[in-house]
């Protein structure tokens, strides 16, 4: 029964008194026979002793292993724990007390709870408990210590610091229960704060269709044992989310990949705006053709546009020929259309998408189909290849254009960036969109379609 209780390992060790006890009364009836029955009292007297070995242990050495989820405090009450042990009238003991109970007012207010072995609040208070168990100083200064530990787990909890927000749970239950109140108010009130604090952190990454920060949020629920209100519609939602990568197309919109978590989430046109699909919006507005001067200077008699940017192309190619206003506003008349957001990547942005190896589609005269370069990041294709694209960065009369275009060679490289004249078009320039996720639309309605 010793070895059980003091065993290194958590889950080998007996989760409560009443198990001890259970297990100390079958040992007595296997070797009593069928003599006299040891006494309950007497058997809760060495469960009693066991524990009290097995909280110097837990609180002395090194912190709770937390290989397995913490158990469930469901069912636990004071009889089950430790009895008194204090002896009234003995002088060593009371002094003995008082000074654990300074120790863990000055430990306290100082902030050192948990963490700093043989010198924080918690080994003090239960010491203090030790010598004297029904000390009301006891349960005020457990309310207290939860009280400032539950702050670290806010700030834990906002960080991701997961092994942090463990640590800090099991430390509180151990003190709890070890102290007789693994059922008090306390402990409930702490409980239900982490609980509350992880609730937050779950709805937030959902919000931002943060998939990978909604599922570690609700494994750590679960390794908790903190109930959720309505955790199989939480986990209907969390498998609604995309993954990075994950194909999302608007009604009358271009397909798209999801690539970024956040406030707003981030989807990415997979290929570049087409001939194609830039004349329908030609068609729709009645835009007329921007200048496109040939690399040359010699433009006199060269009037390249979109239409004709001085090479063949047809309608499954990138547009080039296309300044950053066209671009631009391409991206207004799609937003319109579709009635989400649509917009010109940043340069941070696009840098995400690039592919581990260099373009194919590079070094040649024209351009060819979207999708003829390699891929880059989260299936979007072509970004270091076939043309440069507009970005959003810039301002006033000139913007960026980043990547590698059918011009270029192996001497350039995949994620060259340059000032560009906004309001002229360029052959080898293109351009894609990326698709942003309000607070007001996420949810289940992001799968493809």
């Amino acid at each position: 029964v010793i070895d059980c209780a003091l065993a290194q390992a958590p889950e080998a060790r007996y989760p409560d008194a009443a198990a001890m006890l259970a297990d100390i009364e079958r040992i007595a009836a296997d070797r009593g026979g069928t003599g006299r029955r040891v006494p309950r009292t007497a058997l809760a007297a060495a469960a009693a002793l066991a524990l009290l070995a097995l909280g110097a242990f837990w609180f002395g050495t090194r912190p709770p292993s937390f290989s397995a989820p913490a158990p469930s405090l469901a069912g636990t009450t004071a009889a089950a724990l430790p009895p008194a042990t204090e002896q009234p009238g003995d002088a060593d003991t009371a002094a003995e007390a008082e000074a654990r109970f300074a120790a863990f007012e000055e430990q306290l207010a100082n902030d050192r709870l948990t963490r700093q072995p043989g010198d924080n609040a918690a080994e003090s208070l239960y010491a203090a408990w030790q010598q004297a168990p029904s000390d009301p100083r006891v349960t005020d200064g457990l309310e207290r210590l939860l009280e400032r530990l539950a702050i670290h787990v806010d700030s834990y909890t906002r960080q991701g610091a997961d092994g942090e927000v463990k640590d800090a749970f099991a430390r509180a239950r151990a003190l709890a229960v070890g102290t007789g109140n693994g059922a008090g108010d306390a402990w409930r009130r702490f409980k239900a704060h982490v609980a509350e604090a992880l609730e937050q952190r779950l709805a937030t990454a959902i919000g931002d269709w943060n998939r990978a920060g909604a599922e570690t949020a609700a494994a750590l629920m679960r390794e908790l044992d903190l109930p959720h209100p309505e955790l199989q519609d939480v986990v209907a939602r969390i498998d609604a989310l995309p993954r990075r990568g994950d194909a999302l197309r608007d009604p009358g919109g271009p397909e798209l990949r999801f690539v970024q978590p956040g406030a707003p989430a981030l989807a990415v046109m997979r290929d570049e705006v087409t001939r194609g699909e830039y004349a329908r919006f030609v068609r729709a507005t009645g835009r007329s053709d921007g200048p496109c001067p040939n690399s040359s200077g010699f433009s006199l008699f060269d009037r390249r546009s979109w239409r004709d940017p001085g090479f063949e192309q047809d309608a499954t190619h990138p547009v080039v020929c296309v300044s950053w206003t066209d671009a631009h506003d391409y991206a207004a008349w799609l937003s319109a259309r579709t009635g989400h957001a649509y917009r010109l990547p940043t340069l941070a942005e696009w840098r995400q998408l690039l592919p581990q190896v260099a373009a194919r589609a590079a070094g040649w005269e024209g351009t060819r189909a979207v999708g003829s370069a390699s891929s880059g990041a989260h299936g979007v294709r072509d970004v270091a290849g076939n043309v440069a694209e507009w970005l959003a960065d810039g301002s006033g009369a000139t913007r960026l254009a980043a990547g590698r275009s059918w011009r270029d060679d192996g001497g350039i490289a995949i994620d060259w960036s340059a000032a560009q004249e906004a309001d002229r078009g360029y052959d080898d320039v293109g351009f894609r969109l990326v698709r942003e996720y309000g607070a007001h639309e996420r949810g289940l309605q992001t799968a493809a379609n």
